[in-house]
């Protein structure tokens, strides 16, 4: 049969055998669409694309030769990857000291700590004689000056494009220029043509082309934690009010730059609420695979309030599980339907089922300390709270809200096993 007889999602429905229906198949190939290699979707480096990729899919069926190859799609999942890596070694950058431990090395040489170290005679070394070489001679020819044109082709040939970054850019009353976006590799900061060191610099070429040079490593995003598009669109907003000898103030240039062409980027609560409840959904079946393992959906079931059973039972019902309701607490179907806020509960509760690799990577058995424990749990259930509350009131949340959510979002799938 087409369908098969069991569920699609035999999970949610035990006692059924596996689905391996044409149907389910394709279902268990297409259900998902996170982000990176391991569904292999184009990303920005935190979140799907897919706004360009139906672009891509129209470029397709059009016949434009670049698009009938997955040469395109593979190296902006990469890119993905790319930048997503990129962001936690800065991380993890940012949390080492800068600066050497220098009490610590000279009582690793010998020298006496407490003391001045200027003018501090060192041990004897072995006296080693040699002849002074005679001094070189001077060389006349005066050092070779780079230029501006070799600069940015040197910064081009040491960065990665920045897939969502890299798409027209404008608006009807200003006019759009298309924009290719480049990532620096760490090593060297990004230079003005006084030498100042910048976050981004645009490299105007012919027509309406323009080339974006971003330093991740400037201090606006590693310190202050700007975004990388909103410090593009200001370089983008001076360019086009000259072009378009437009009265528009700074703010208005920008704002209606990124109303026009980040649309997708908008905080709007119908978006970063189904981004949220998908990855609950994620949650949901690491979590109701983690009891199976342990044969603990008895205990976990026995955690939810009263009113979460009867929940529980309703979502059952209501999503046509009615032959599920009297295997309540026999097996781990109840965790797909079960309020939301109970599965921060349920992870608070039982932190010994879901820790350590079995869903979150985070330790906790091996952790000596109760604070250093009530530590690493928070990390993932405070994201989970966030996430869990705006997955069920997403409708009156506020710009601040809904941009809390989007980073818990990323950070907690961060933490789950099988992400990154």
């Amino acid at each position: 049969m087409l369908r098969g007889v069991a569920p699609l999602q035999p999970k949610r429905a035990p006692g059924y055998p596996e689905n391996d229906s044409p149907l389910a198949l394709l279902f268990k190939g297409f259900r998902r669409n996170d982000a990176g290699l391991r569904y292999l979707v184009p990303g920005d480096g935190h979140k799907p694309i897919h706004k360009d990729t139906r672009e891509w899919g129209r470029r397709f069926q059009a016949g434009a030769p670049e698009f009938q190859t997955d040469e395109h799609w593979w190296q902006a999942v990469l890119r993905h990857e790319e930048i997503k890596k990129r962001g936690k070694e800065a991380k993890t950058a940012a949390s080492v000291p800068a600066q050497p431990d220098e009490k610590a090395v000279e009582e690793a040489l010998g020298f006496p700590t407490g003391m001045p170290t200027s003018g501090m005679t060192r041990p004897a070394s072995r006296s080693i004689t040699s002849a002074t070489p005679a001094p070189a001679a001077s060389v006349s020819l005066k050092e070779k000056k780079e230029t501006r044109s070799e600069r940015l082709a040197r910064y081009e040939s040491a960065a990665t494009p920045h897939a969502y970054l890299s798409r027209p850019f404008g608006h009807p009353e200003l006019g759009h220029v298309k924009v290719r976006t480049l990532l620096l590799k760490p090593g060297e900061p990004l230079l003005d043509d006084h030498g100042l060191p910048v976050p981004v610099l645009l490299d105007q070429r012919s027509g309406n082309e323009v080339t974006a040079l971003v330093d991740p490593e400037h201090s606006a995003y590693r310190r202050f934690g700007a975004d990388y598009a909103d410090l593009l669109l200001v370089e983008l907003a001076a360019v086009l009010k000259v072009r378009a000898r437009s009265d528009w103030s700074p703010s208005q240039l920008v704002a209606a730059i990124r109303a026009e062409s980040l649309q997708d980027s908008a905080l709007d609560g119908t978006t970063v609420g189904a981004e949220a409840r998908d990855l609950l959904a994620e949650i949901r079946e690491h979590v109701a695979e983690a009891l199976d393992r342990s044969g603990g959906y008895t205990t976990a079931y026995g955690h939810l309030t009263h009113e979460e059973k009867i929940a529980t039972e309703e979502e059952m019902i209501a999503a046509g599980r009615v032959g599920l309701v009297g295997r309540l607490g026999q097996d781990s179907g109840f965790v797909h339907h079960m309020p939301a806020l109970a599965l921060v509960r349920l992870v608070q509760a039982l932190p010994e089922q879901f820790m350590d690799g079995a869903v979150f990577r985070g330790p906790y058995a091996k952790v000596s300390s109760p604070s250093g424990k009530a530590l690493s749990l928070a990390r993932v259930t405070g994201c989970l709270a966030d996430v869990a509350t705006l997955g069920t009131f997403a409708a009156g949340a506020t710009a601040q809200q809904l941009r809390r959510a989007r980073l818990s979002i990323a950070l907690l799938r961060d933490e789950l096993v099988g992400e990154g």
